[in-house]
């Protein structure tokens, strides 16, 4: 897999380094998922009274991550159409040596897909040293299969680390009528065959990101209510029970909380109300009112690897909620 095209190489200070030159002084590794919707808009609305205001705007992502303790962010509608709009704080994030740390830390590497419209994007963050290729086109077999290219530009972004893979994903949504649907499962389609072919090959591959889709009656706070609305259409079920069963994947965050209601997504989008938009959406929260679309599907010798899985709801203000993993991950760092 090349580093180049067919997407821009990541902005940073020097080439990517090998990863033994540098691992983390840890035996296990946390990664993130989160949908941002408008990554421009987070540091000024993180929510939490220690960013606000309290550090740069170039260290707000870095701090942030220090708070949740991130090696690797998986970021989905970044809303950068291309290069070209993109802002230097968000493509370099700097490990913290301000006061805000104690000590100073390795940044950021940032692996970027465009859908060219301002619309969608995903951007994969990843501690200097733990990423080995990446490209923008997983899917593809050839850079001149057009139609594929379409379907993932701005939604994928695949990282190889050691011994690893990383999916990062925002699936389409199919709210605007027949035709997103059918793209929408032509993307699932092709997420399908890729995995069966990662597995074929040995590979240790987890999907992670926005499937768009609430599997379950326990993954939608009112399966009634929604039946026949896309996101918990029969069909959009389905095929993820099908991927789950024919790819022999787990999902992360079930695995680890059978029975559980937690959520990482509030539509106040399709609630009627007199509350104004950010009270609603406050209010759907306190009410647990929301909808687990945002996912880990891991296939089994990844999840071999995993250890704990969370849903962090306490970045208020925010149409979605993070979710993590924490892997043990030897073959990054050699026992001692």
């Amino acid at each position: 897999m090349s580093a180049e095209a067919p997407i821009s190489p990541p902005l940073r200070k020097k080439p990517l380094p090998a990863p033994e030159e540098s691992a983390p002084p840890s035996k296990t590794l946390k990664v993130m998922t989160w949908n941002v919707a408008a990554l421009r808009t987070i540091p000024s609305k993180l929510g939490t009274s220690e960013f606000q205001n309290k550090v740069p705007m170039n260290d707000a992502l870095s701090a942030f991550f220090k708070k949740y303790e991130v090696d690797i962010a998986c970021i989905q509608e970044h809303k950068f159409s291309g290069w070209d709009k993109l802002d230097k704080e968000y493509a370099c994030v700097e490990g913290l040596s301000r006061p805000f740390s104690a000590t100073d830390e390795a940044g950021y590497d940032s692996f970027w897909s465009f859908s060219g419209s301002g619309y969608a994007g995903v951007v994969t963050y990843a501690r200097t040293g733990l990423t080995e290729s990446f490209t923008d086109n997983p899917f593809g077999k050839e850079d001149g299969d057009k139609e594929i290219r379409a379907l993932t530009q701005g939604r994928c972004m695949l990282t190889r680390h050691s011994g690893f893979s990383i999916l990062n994903i925002y699936a389409p949504n199919a709210g605007r009528g027949p035709e997103h649907l059918e793209k929408k499962m032509a993307f699932y389609n092709e997420l399908s065959s890729a995995m069966a072919r990662w597995t074929e090959e040995g590979q240790k591959v987890v999907v992670t990101g926005d499937i768009n889709t609430a599997h379950s009656d326990l993954d939608i706070y009112n399966p009634k209510k929604y039946g026949q609305e896309t996101g918990y259409l029969e069909i959009e079920r389905n095929w993820i029970s099908a991927f789950l069963n024919d790819r022999k994947c787990k999902d992360v965050w079930r695995e680890f909380n059978p029975g559980v209601r937690k959520y990482t997504f509030w539509d106040q989008k399709r609630c009627k109300s007199h509350f104004m938009y950010v009270n609603l959406m406050a209010v759907l929260r306190e009410k647990n009112c929301g909808w687990r679309i945002d996912v880990y599907y891991a296939n089994e010798p990844m999840m071999k690897d995993v250890i704990s899985s969370d849903i962090l709801n306490d970045v208020p203000f925010r149409r979605y909620s993070i979710a993590n993993i924490r892997l043990w991950a030897p073959t990054i760092v050699p026992s001692p």
